[in-house]
């Protein structure tokens, strides 16, 4: 009965995991988890014809363990294994030759397998034995070097793979006499085969994690500007094209405010760039802490910064205008212990009915030609249909 319960919670766990695998595979559309799925499913097949509770599916109601069954699965499974070590560690990148290596084993076991459908010799499982060996060996290798690199996945590939490996190679050496079977193998290689795969399950969550945070790192680098953190040109661009197209859909208002920095290019003559750079930091700062989540801010050109304010009508967007010209001009920061005098000159512009991005642009770009035409550190609204108006 104990032998009966061990082999009943390896195969439930083996068959969790293996479904784990394949859910993550269908959701994340990450090719390890299909790997990792195969290989789990494989030996949990394997492990089933051997135990003889495959017998208990009536479609598999005559299969038996015997040699050409045995090499099939295990052959399966070790190639299912090899491409998961190499999509795990990155080997194509990262050690190009023990991925060589690794491709030479996937190619002489797709041989073994595929000749194993038909017919096995005794030689067969030697061959294969051989071949698994090299890769436990390569595998070995790889993790240690990528473990000196501090690839993060290399230990999990090490911590849950250590003891299936080292059980492995006392099975191996049993199949070929080089020493007795030992009476515990029954239970250490599917116990193994459970801790291996489970191990494996969450460094494999733990690499997609990281990567997800590198593609997150490398999107915020291609989203924002990195000296102002608000969005670059291309980005807001991109936003408030999007934010007028859900306007003119929804029929609901959206206002622009645009403006600059006045007598910026003095500011760099006289103080010095990194002046004009502590500016442009704390001009952007105050303007994003005075937004909503939803609005956009974005540096459009040198010390331009455009904003978007969907569902807001011009008179709520001169509110914010005036607002934030009264903070900036009032609260000058201070750079090398000296105070830096500031204004902002700035347009307002509300969407029209059928304007394009580029329209509505023009148009809040004149407002902001106007505050400085007028003496700047102002506020200019461009109306509909009287023109501009001075504030």
């Amino acid at each position: 009965m104990s032998h009966v319960a061990l082999r009943s919670v390896v195969l439930t766990a083996l068959g969790v995991i293996s479904v784990l695998a394949f859910a993550f595979w269908i959701g994340l559309r990450e090719r390890g988890y299909a790997f990792l799925c195969l290989t789990l499913l494989m030996q949990t097949f394997n492990l089933a014809v051997e135990g003889g509770e495959v017998r208990m599916i009536s479609w598999f109601s005559d299969l038996m363990p015997d040699r050409r069954t045995n090499v099939v699965l295990n052959t399966a499974a070790v190639l299912a294994s090899v491409r998961f070590l190499m999509f795990f560690l990155d080997l194509g990148v990262t050690q190009p030759r023990i991925a060589r290596v690794l491709n030479v084993c996937s190619w002489l076991l797709g041989i073994l397998l595929a000749i194993s459908i038909f017919r096995t010799w005794r030689i067969s499982a030697s061959f294969g034995n051989v071949v698994l060996l090299v890769v436990i060996g390569a595998t070995v290798y790889a993790s240690a070097v990528a473990i000196s690199r501090r690839q993060r996945e290399a230990y999990f590939l090490m911590l849950a793979w250590t003891p299936l490996m080292a059980v492995l190679i006392v099975l191996v050496g049993s199949y070929q006499r080089w020493w007795p079977i030992f009476a515990w193998l029954e239970y250490a290689y599917p116990i193994g085969l459970v801790l291996g795969g489970l191990g494996l399950l969450m460094g494999l969550a733990a690499k997609l994690q990281q990567l997800r945070r590198d593609h997150d790192n490398a999107k915020h680098r291609a989203t924002y500007d990195r000296l102002t953190s608000v969005m670059n040109r291309a980005a807001i661009e991109e936003g408030l094209r999007q934010a007028i197209s859900d306007a003119h859909l929804n029929k609901r208002p959206l206002t622009v405010v645009f403006f600059d920095i006045d007598h910026f290019k003095r500011i760099n003559d006289e103080h010095g760039h990194s002046a004009g750079d502590e500016a442009l930091r704390t001009v952007a700062e105050r303007t994003r802490n005075r937004l909503r989540a939803t609005d956009l801010c974005g540096r459009y050109g040198g010390d331009e910064i455009l904003v978007g304010l969907p569902g807001a009508r011009l008179e709520q967007g001169l509110v914010v205008a005036e607002h934030l010209r009264r903070t900036i001009s009032s609260n000058p920061p201070t750079v090398h212990g000296r105070m830096l005098p500031l204004s902002l000159s700035v347009g307002v512009a509300e969407l029209r009915p059928g304007e394009s991005f580029d329209q509505l642009l023009e148009r809040a770009d004149a407002a902001l030609y106007a505050s400085k035409a007028g003496g700047r550190d102002r506020v200019t609204v461009q109306r509909a249909a009287v023109g501009d108006v001075v504030i």
